[in-house]
């Protein structure tokens, strides 16, 4: 598996840039004014499901997932990783908001 590691001048390239690169190890300008995010590419969705919850039983802080797909290859990645976050956040707020209803039900 490939690993490479945001530098703050991808962050204006796309993302298939960012996929393409060739970066040696521990790269002086990584970016750490982002988000930690994981974006994968070549797995199958099982395949994915796996490392999502491999991530879960680790002791590693969990990531936001999201997937190089041909809709998002050629967006930028400063704008790209805004538009996960969005996503992200939205997502997690749905989340609790059905939990709270489901606990209220519960009780109801």
């Amino acid at each position: 598996m490939k690993i490479v590691q945001a530098t703050s001048d991808m962050l204006d390239g796309t993302l298939w840039d960012a996929f393409g690169r060739v970066q040696v190890q521990n790269p002086p300008n990584l970016a750490v004014d982002v988000p930690r995010m994981c974006f994968i590419s070549g797995l199958t969705g099982e395949e994915l499901m796996m490392l999502v919850d491999a991530f879960g039983k680790s002791k590693l802080r969990r990531p936001v997932f999201a997937a190089l797909v041909p809709k998002n290859k050629d967006k930028l990645l400063r704008e790209l990783i805004d538009e996960v976050m969005g996503d992200h956040r939205r997502l997690v707020i749905e989340g609790r908001q059905r939990l709270r209803e489901q606990q209220a039900k519960a009780n109801g």
